[in-house]
């Protein structure tokens, strides 16, 4: 593998018409958008820790909590985990109420990426707020952390609710089908990567739940390459 620090572009050549308006090259502008992300979640942060706009309260599960703890401890500045910390609250606030708690059947909690109703109970942003919650609860010096509870909650109700999302044959997306009596909505091979590479992260932080977790991920992985559940 060609290391990215040592490739120099010598030539760039173009042929037709059209026209250019800029060319740069950038090592580093991923860091820039970054923080510009970071920075736009605490500039319309709100007094509860959300946002105005209800569509923007899903960035709540996993990327809210995230990108400030992560632009907190590479940069030093303590604005950004303080941001993520105010979020947290919306995490104990259902849903029907403006947050993004909700509830399977047997009193499960979940982290809705999509605060709707009936709920969605979407996989992927649901593993990304407790990956969120994990890096908030480690970045925490506070005497009382609820992000250690939300945490804790969170992958009981992973453990318990995951195998609702085995298909025998890949992962669902969601369960749409049990709250709204649709069809079910099959993950697509991208997003079922998806499940698969936040199981086996999930795997890392989480002891407790480190042996289901990484079975499961097996499991998934095997169906990527034809293999099924077997049939009675």
């Amino acid at each position: 593998r060609v290391n990215k620090a040592k490739v120099r572009l010598v030539s760039l050549e173009l042929r037709g018409k059209g026209e250019l308006c800029n060319i740069s090259l950038s090592s580093n502008e991923h860091i820039r958008h970054f923080y510009d992300a970071a920075d736009w979640l605490i500039k319309y942060q709100d007094e509860r820790g959300g946002w105005p706009i209800p569509v923007a309260r899903k960035v709540i599960a996993g990327l809210l909590e995230v990108k400030p703890v992560r632009a907190s401890y590479f940069s030093g500045n303590k604005k950004y985990i303080e941001s993520a910390a105010k979020a947290t609250s919306l995490f104990l606030v259902n849903v029907t109420q403006g947050g993004i708690r909700t509830y399977f059947p047997g009193d499960y909690v979940w982290y809705e990426e999509y605060p709707t109703s009936p709920s969605l109970f979407v996989l992927n942003g649901f593993m990304y707020s407790l990956l969120g919650l994990y890096d908030l609860k480690q970045s925490s010096t506070a005497p009382t952390n609820p992000s250690q509870t939300l945490f804790d909650e969170g992958m009981k109700s992973l453990r318990m609710l995951l195998p609702l999302f085995d298909t025998g044959q890949g992962s669902l997306y969601d369960l749409r089908h049990f709250t709204s009596q649709v069809a079910p909505n099959l993950a697509r091979w991208d997003y079922h990567t998806t499940h698969i590479t936040q199981l086996l992260t999930l795997a890392t932080v989480d002891s407790s739940s480190a042996d289901f977790l990484r079975a499961t991920s097996e499991r998934w992985k095997d169906y990527m390459v034809g293999r099924r559940a077997r049939h009675n």
